[in-house]
This record gives C-alpha cells, sequence and structure tokens, in this order.
C-alpha cells in the first residue's frame, strides 16, 4: 500500500509479444501537456494515449510524442467523432472540429 494514499491510482502496462531471444522495445511514459489529461505509453514506432478520466467531455489537448514515434492512437474519445488534429515537430494538437474521425470504438489513429 502507498504509504502517502493517493486519492487516484492508475496502471499502465505494456504487454508485448516476442519470439524467445528477442529484445523487447522498452515502454516510456508519457502525459499530456494541456487540455484534457491524457497518460500514455511509447514503444517501438507507436505512442498510445487514454484518458486519465472516464467522465467529462472532451475539451482538447496536446500530447508530445518521441521523434521515433510514427503512429499514435488516442484513445476514450467519441464514437465516429470528428476532431481537427495539428502536427508540428512532435507536438499534436486535438480539438473537436473537423478533419479525422475516430473509429467505432472511439480511438483516433494519427500518422507522423
Amino acid at each position: 500500500e502507498d504509504s502517502t494514499r493517493p486519492t487516484d491510482a492508475r496502471f499502465l502496462h505494456v504487454l508485448q509479444g516476442a519470439d524467445p531471444g528477442a529484445s523487447m522495445a522498452a515502454a516510456t511514459y508519457l502525459q499530456s501537456s494541456s487540455g484534457t489529461a491524457f497518460d500514455g505509453a511509447a514503444f517501438g514506432s507507436t505512442a498510445v494515449y487514454f484518458p486519465v478520466s472516464g467522465s467529462g467531455a472532451f475539451a482538447g489537448t496536446t500530447l508530445s510524442v518521441p521523434a521515433v514515434v510514427h503512429t499514435v492512437l488516442v484513445t476514450g474519445l467519441a464514437a465516429n467523432g470528428s476532431y481537427s488534429v495539428s502536427v508540428q515537430a512532435g507536438v499534436i494538437t486535438i480539438a473537436t472540429g473537423s478533419g479525422a474521425t475516430a473509429d467505432g470504438a472511439g480511438v483516433l489513429r494519427v500518422t507522423l
């Protein structure tokens, strides 16, 4: 038990399957820098972000990604929702709008 007794605890696990002897991609913890809070992980050329809170409306977010990342999956969005996405120098800004559409499960794929 955490002696500081936090009121909030989240666990993010990255599971990778590989052949025996194959090296695993190191996972790096990521956080959004503004807007709706997201936590995530980058591993290899992929990053995945999850909303910190399952309640509340999406108010846009800004996500930073390592230079080696080429695919970003943002979860917890509205199913089939429309979003404007801006990418500049490893920083992704997502807001409600038009241009990109989340899938039926609320996952938005951003290819860099």
